[in-house]
């Protein structure tokens, strides 16, 4: 028995021995894992989302009572134990750079690590770390971890151990009675001494927190401690305590699935390791290419043993849909009129049966407010010439109408005045002189200086406001009730509205179930008072004059385009339905909308070539290589373009469209 001891120890040492060699030859010879750019098939492209990208599982497996995460775990057919494993996809593609294609703001990165027999060991994890550098910034993709078998048994061992060491601490599941009491002796104690308790037993009716207080009184409570295991409650408290430094005790190296992308379990082999790692990628509008490089270490269940060298950098510059966007500035047609008007209403309140107005009432002074500032902007600007003001006051038809329709003159009467009051201090501070004092002089030097004549506005006198004087409610009243679904079909208020008197009618409409309703929603509606402010441009002889200018709502659209802000642009750009809004819904994945304006538009380059685009999409690759071929005839540049679209691509090698290079 001791020889087979010693001569596995032996073994163990020789093997020990013989790894720390190998990791020194892997030190002096710098040995890293290698990055290449993957051969991978495009996934297929949606509307609603970027490159569909396949998971790795995640299993939950049991080891001695406990559930442990496991990445890919599957069972190992010979020990019945589970262990990880993944694909690992076989093609790579020696390449240090590679154009990649945008679609719908993502990329779809995707590379292989290629890992070198020497660095696998049965004892030990690699640790890879992928990291993209993208302009200025760093982003640390999920890490990749090669784990050995022995390591990883090692791993699993710790965490039964400390499985073993949970098991000797009470549950609080348990209950404090049953678990820290000496139940019998407490229960003979209760039967005799609180019968009340006792009763609770078996009693499933519901006790309030309340009358439980009155029960358990301090005696009761007293005698539950007295019968406590106080020794094994400290007990139990001091292994609680000791769970942290016992996890660290028995496991060394836990099990890391957090930001993991892969963790397997493999055996040291001849050949070595391959893993196809792939990952979409959100990107800016001035990204251009990204760069990734890869970081390594090589732990065993102790100490980091190698730090690797970067592998890589391998670039892959980015192909987007984007700089394809038709540049050219559009214009818009605008019809510019000489005589203008300006219409606004206000709801001005008056006392019951008065005219005057009144800053004070109700919103009366936030009104006037509104109106005079449309008012200033409009006369102090010098482009405009004002000529005329109407105002027209309406009132709601209750009460006599000869009576409701002179207060409504007067009520217009008391807004001109107020008016008028206004217009004229408007003037006295627009074309009024100017005082400059000179504060270094003392009190004493002020002047006045007159303002320049064209920033004078003339003067406006009384005639400028005029009162329109056939007001009458009864139109907009009749309107308002023949366009409300319900009171149209009330006979009684249509036969109402039939009589050729204003007060029979109104007398007629107060017969009506509905009229408390018109009366609150509609007759408020008729208080107000309506303004119709005329302008004229000076110097323009002519009626209308139609202009062109640049459209900027469409080259908002275009920019937003070029940004790859393909959501907005599609929303500014769709009532155009032009290349470009074509474009935009190709960017967007709606490839038919997209067909839909390419097939009615004019013949060019770009108009075959995202046709083509289009129904490769959309399956029709034998349509897609006519578009193609045509494109690249009106424009030769567009065969270079065919290999950074990988559905243009995948048409240029179905039908053998290369010697087109060579025509």
């Amino acid at each position: 028995m001791k020889r087979i001891c010693c001569l596995a120890l032996c073994a163990s040492l020789f093997g020990g021995c013989s790894m720390q060699n190998s990791i020194k030859e892997l030190s002096a010879d710098k040995v890293a894992a290698s990055v290449s750019i993957a051969d991978y098939a495009l996934p297929l492209f949606t509307s609603d989302t970027s490159y569909t990208v396949r998971n790795d599982t995640v299993q939950k497996v049991n080891f001695r009572g406990r559930e442990v995460m496991l990445m890919s775990a599957v069972r190992d057919d010979e020990t019945g134990e589970m262990v990880i494993a993944d694909e690992i996809a076989p093609v790579v593609v020696e390449a240090k750079f590679r154009n990649i294609a945008e679609r719908n703001g993502f990329v779809n990165i995707a590379f292989d690590i290629s890992v070198p027999p020497e660095m696998l060991y049965s004892e030990c994890q690699l640790r890879l770390y992928p990291q993209l550098y993208c302009l200025s910034d760093t982003l640390n993709l999920d890490k990749v971890y090669i784990t050995g078998d022995k390591y990883r048994k090692n791993q699993l061992r710790g965490y039964e151990l400390y499985e073993k060491f949970l098991s000797t601490i009470i549950p609080d599941s348990l209950g404090y009675m049953d678990a820290f009491t000496r139940k019998a002796m407490l229960e003979k104690f209760i039967e005799r001494n609180f019968e009340d308790v006792a009763e609770l037993r078996n009693d499933t009716s519901y006790i309030d927190n309340e009358q439980v207080s009155v029960l358990f009184g301090v005696k009761f409570r007293e005698a539950v401690l007295h019968y406590s295991k106080k020794w094994l409650i400290k007990r139990n408290e001091r292994l609680i305590d000791k769970k942290e430094k016992m996890f660290a005790k028995y496991v060394k190296n836990p099990l890391d699935i957090n930001g993991v992308k892969l963790d397997s379990v493999v055996n040291q082999g001849p050949n070595g390791l391959k893993y196809c790692y792939r990952y979409p990628l959100r990107i800016g509008e001035k990204v251009k290419k990204i760069e990734l490089k890869i970081g390594g270490e090589l732990y065993d269940s102790q100490e980091l043993l190698y730090n690797m060298p970067d592998a890589g950098p391998v670039t892959y510059y980015i192909s987007s849909l984007s700089s394809l966007v038709q540049n050219e500035v559009r214009y818009e047609q605008k019809v510019i009129e000489r005589d203008l008007k300006i219409n606004s209403t206000a709801y001005i309140t008056f006392k019951a049966g008065d005219s005057r107005y009144c800053d004070t009432l109700a919103s009366n002074k936030a009104q006037m407010r509104r109106i005079s500032d449309i008012f200033y902007t409009i006369l102090s600007d010098n482009s405009f010439v004002a000529d005329s003001l109407v105002i027209a006051s309406l009132s709601s038809p209750e009460g006599g109408y000869l009576y409701n329709k002179r207060l409504s003159q007067s009520r217009a009467n008391s807004i001109k005045e107020y008016l008028l009051d206004y217009m004229h201090r408007m003037n006295d501070s627009i074309n009024g002189a100017a005082w400059n004092v000179d504060l270094s002089a003392g009190y004493g030097d002020k002047t006045a200086t007159e303002p320049h004549e064209e920033d004078k506005i003339p003067f406006l006198d009384n005639d400028f406001i005029k009162l329109k004087t056939d007001t009458d409610p009864w139109p907009e009243l009749e309107r308002m009730i023949l366009q409300d679904s319900t009171l149209k079909w009330d006979k009684t208020l249509i036969a109402a509205l039939s009589l050729p008197d204003y007060d029979a009618r109104e007398r007629a409409l107060s017969k009506s179930s509905h009229y408390p309703y018109i009366k609150e929603t509609f007759y408020p509606e008729l208080r107000r008072v309506d303004f119709s402010l005329s302008i004229h441009r000076p110097g323009m002889v002519k009626d209308t004059v139609i202009t062109y200018q640049i459209d900027s709502t469409y080259m908002k659209g275009v920019e937003a385009l070029d940004n790859r802000d393909y959501r907005k642009a599609l929303t500014i750009l769709q009532p155009y339905s032009d290349i470009n809004t074509a474009l935009a819904y190709l960017c967007m994945g709606y490839n038919h909308s997209a067909k839909a304006i390419l097939e009615v538009l004019p013949k060019t380059a770009k108009r075959d070539y995202l046709m083509a685009l289009a129904c490769a999409r959309l399956n029709d690759t034998e349509r897609a290589a006519e578009y193609f071929l045509s494109s690249v005839e009106a424009d030769a540049s567009m065969r270079h373009r065919g290999n950074l679209d990988p559905e243009i691509s995948a048409v240029i090698k179905k039908y053998g469209l290369e010697n087109i290079y060579n025509q």
